[in-house]
């Protein structure tokens, strides 16, 4: 546990695990392109989709945790 959280009472979402899911894929591709930028196998990643997904996966976590009450209105 972070010292962050200490302390502070920790909400868990259950709703939450599909979202985290898409969010660690978003992540994975990230990274594997830029291991392919940094070792010169692309030189320009179109990431419309990628930012597309992560915005969908900022708006579903946001509007669970507003459901839940847990982030102001």
């Amino acid at each position: 546990m972070t010292p962050s959280a200490l302390g502070q009472t920790i909400h868990v979402v259950e709703e939450l695990k599909p979202v985290l899911s898409e969010l660690r894929a978003c992540g994975r591709n990230l990274n594997q392109l830029t291991v392919l930028a940094h070792e010169g196998h692309i030189q320009t990643g179109h990431l419309r989709e990628t930012v597309e997904a992560l915005g969908r996966t900022y708006d579903a976590v946001n509007a669970l945790l507003t459901e839940k009450a847990l982030v102001p209105k």
